[in-house]
């Protein structure tokens, strides 16, 4: 099965629905209700056959009862985007069978409460038409619970084997009784093909941490579920015992969805609990940082014997717990899968210093990012799986430039922040799902980021594509700004955890992330030759400078702070102070933050305010301005000790804070990978100049000599001697090295398949 690159467009769309629903005070307008779907064809002749699919709100899609995808791709509800995927069939008899799981609710992911449960598909041979014969039925297997998994997910899932309709995936099946689906009124203004890779969908084996018999607490079927999954006894003696319980271990925070195979009495209980971290030894079966109750598991009523139960929509977590309710010698877990959802693979990239904590931490970098990228690059695969327009387009953009060939979901992330924009033009920090949260500093990256996309891959669709957007939201900006800056409350902000806003309200660091926003801006228009926008831009950068220099004035960094000093000394706007001082000041700051200062404040929460907090995410910020200054070396024992910290205790992802309490994998962590891979090995994706364009940014520090690859097969390696540095890089293709610091002696380097270097003073 492939997934088709090709343009592609859907002819004559027809959603459909369920026409009944069976079930007492249930109807096909109900919420959490499942809805199974029977599309039944046939093949005169072996052929190859292009399907295209789309459904809401969250989806399974089987072929001859093969599975073939799940989705939808999150979407804006006026531009959902379907999938195509070509396969080769044999002659005969086939069905495509669709499970749609109607939420009717807002998520972080999609607007389900605004987007009309449906389902949409055909299939075509050479772009004709095959003839499909729909049926449909409400799969009554899965009870509607009636708890949210939390304010920012959808609903625990109640699944009862004893309804189960037995082999409708199948060709064979027979559906005569079933009904003939409804049609759904087209919602969209538009409707493409979405411009991304399948996500993808793989079995792993969890590994098995512990097992036992427990004893549950009496209490009736709506009690809490999670306050009876965490009660649970699990040193229960065989006398007392009402069922076993398993915890196994994922090795990495994931998202995906358990499977299991079950032997268990007929109506016996089975509950599924996930977290990423352990509270005293056991799985939490809630999260916190959800702004509302939740519930961490899933529950399953056995029809007797052995079965496989799997989850129908993920869940992301490192550790499971699988409880079975009845006679401990009647109840098994034969065996546990875990169906992995995920977008990217292993990377081409790779890095090896001979140092095992920074190869340890760039490794763990990689590994925090494939946990944070599905249909998007998210937040964390746990709490949320919101698509952050600061997060993804910051670290994200860098991290994926830099360690993958396939940069879809930065360019898709830049078109869906664009449709959601709010009417005044200011676009979203939050999409395209609920809680479209608008904040002044991520709207900015949005323009520094569809520059930096251009630069780091050559692209320049999205230039042209996003044009309209970014002067509506430049225009809001004009709009906002006063001679006093923007006018303090008026709108959101986010700079950083446990940043204070500055002085009278208003916050500079907020103005200097547009600074940085209309510069970039100002480089894509002069690109594209619109001399009225570059006007316009540079008109609203002097207004803002105008400002900007009255406020910092001859301020001191420690009067300015720890993030206005840093935002500040990389616009240029600090012309009174000396370059060392300033540097001076930044890594004092850090030494004074936790991990270094042990006894430093620490980020317990988001509502800690204080100045003496470094985090990960700013770190992206002010590592560079540290590196251009000759601290590498500073930089590189900052990564070993705070991210060091930050993998003890046996975590294998990257914490979203310096602290445990926080969720432990945000891929706005990782930018030492994106920094080890760069600095490094010496190279930058720069091919907005040319194929296989690198601009180079060796900054070894004293390391002694490193290896690793880039995406396209680019191969880098160097070791340091008693003469200087001998550094060498091989590529497949044509390679040309730019030099912006005067390293090398000439300003291009440009070699057939190898360039070999040996650089003193390094």
């Amino acid at each position: 099965m492939n997934r088709s690159s090709n343009k592609d467009q859907f002819p004559n769309p027809r959603p459909m629905w369920l026409a009944s629903v069976a079930g007492t005070g249930v109807t096909p307008e109900s919420e959490n209700i499942h809805g199974a779907f029977r599309g039944t064809f046939d093949l005169e002749y072996k052929d190859r056959v292009r399907i295209r699919l789309l459904a809401a709100h969250w989806y399974h899609a089987h072929i001859d009862g093969e599975f073939l995808a799940e989705g939808p791709p999150r979407f804006h509800p006026d531009h959902p985007e379907y999938e195509v995927f070509d396969l080769e069939l044999p002659a005969g008899h086939h069905v495509l069978t669709i499970q749609a799981h109607a939420q009717r609710v807002a998520l972080q992911t999609l607007l389900a409460n605004e987007i009309p449960p449906f389902v949409l598909a055909d299939i075509a041979h050479d772009d004709a038409p095959i003839n499909i014969s729909w049926k449909c039925k409400h799969l009554e297997a899965w009870e509607r619970s009636g708890i949210r998994r939390s304010g920012l997910q959808g609903w625990v899932e109640q699944y009862n084997a004893n309804k189960n309709i037995e082999g409708w995936h199948l060709a064979d099946f027979d559906d005569t009784p079933w009904e003939s689906p409804v049609a759904v009124d087209p919602f969209w203004k538009t409707l493409s093909l979405a411009d991304i890779a399948p996500v993808g969908v793989g079995e792993i084996t969890p590994g098995l941490m512990d097992e036992g018999m427990m004893a549950g607490q009496f209490r009736y079927l709506l009690d809490d579920i999670a306050i009876g999954f965490y009660g649970r006894d699990q040193d229960a003696s065989p006398e007392t015992a009402t069922g076993r319980w398993y915890r196994f271990d994922l090795g990495r925070v994931r998202l995906g969805r358990p499977k299991l195979r079950i032997k268990a009495p007929k109506d016996a209980m089975i509950e599924v609990g996930i977290s990423e971290a352990l509270l005293r030894g056991r799985v939490l079966p809630w999260v916190y940082l959800s702004n509302s109750s939740s519930v961490w598991v899933d529950r399953h009523i056995s029809r007797g014997g052995e079965h496989v139960y799997e989850t129908f929509v993920p869940r992301g977590g490192r550790f499971l717990e699988v409880h079975i309710e009845g006679p401990p010698a009647e109840v098994e877990l034969l065996q546990c899968q875990y169906m992995q959802r995920g977008y990217f693979g292993g990377p081409p990239a790779d890095f090896l210093s001979g140092d095992d904590k920074l190869d340890t931490i760039w490794n763990a970098g990689v590994e925090t990012l494939r946990a944070c990228a599905e249909d998007a690059i998210v937040d964390t695969p746990v709490r949320e799986r919101g698509q952050w327009t600061g997060d993804t387009l910051s670290v994200g953009l860098e991290l994926v430039t830099t360690l993958y060939e396939d940069h879809r979901l930065i360019a898709r992330a830049m078109r869906q922040i664009a449709q959601c924009a709010r009417e005044d033009g200011l676009l979203p920090a939050l999409t395209p799902g609920a809680n479209r949260v608008c904040l002044l500093s991520y709207a900015a990256v949005w323009h520094e980021a569809a520059w930096n996309y251009y630069l780091r891959t050559g692209q320049t669709a999205h230039l042209h594509e996003l044009l309209e957007p970014a002067r509506a939201s430049l225009r809001f900006f004009s709009n906002l700004l006063t001679e006093d800056g923007f006018t303090p409350g008026k709108e959101l902000t986010f700079i950083d955890w446990g940043y204070i806003r500055g002085w009278d309200g208003v916050d500079l660091a907020t103005h200097l992330f547009l600074r940085r926003g209309l510069r970039a801006s100002i480089s894509w228009f002069q690109f594209l030759n619109l001399p009225e926008d570059v006007k316009d831009c540079k008109d609203l950068l002097q207004r803002l400078d105008t400002f900007l220099e009255r406020e910092i004035g001859a301020e001191s960094p420690k009067e300015l702070g720890y993030h206005i000093t840093a935002l500040a000394y990389t616009e240029g706007l600090l012309p009174h102070l000396e370059r060392a001082f300033v540097v001076d000041y930044l890594k004092s700051h850090i030494m004074s933050c936790f991990p270094n200062n042990p006894d430093g404040p620490r980020l317990s929460s988001p509502a800690v305010s204080n100045p003496n907090i470094m985090t990960p995410y700013f770190s992206h910020f002010v590592f560079p301005i540290l590196i251009e200054n000759g601290e590498m070396d500073f930089v590189l024992q900052q990564i070993r000790h705070c991210w060091g910290w930050s993998l003890s205790e046996g975590r294998t992802t990257l914490t979203e804070v310096f602290d445990t309490h926080w969720t432990h994998s945000h891929h706005w962590s990782a930018c030492p990978t994106w920094i080890l891979s760069q600095h490094c090995l010496g190279l930058r994706p720069a091919f907005h100049l040319g194929r296989n364009h690198w601009e180079f940014v060796f900054e070894p520090g004293t390391l002694e000599g490193c290896t690793g690859k880039f995406p396209g097969g680019v191969h880098v390696q160097w070791k340091r001697s008693a003469t200087g540095v001998e550094w060498m890089c091989s590529s497949p293709d044509p390679i040309a090295i730019h030099d912006t610091k005067g390293l090398l002696g000439e300003t291009v380097l440009e070699g057939e398949k190898e360039i070999r270097l040996k650089l003193e003073n390094v």
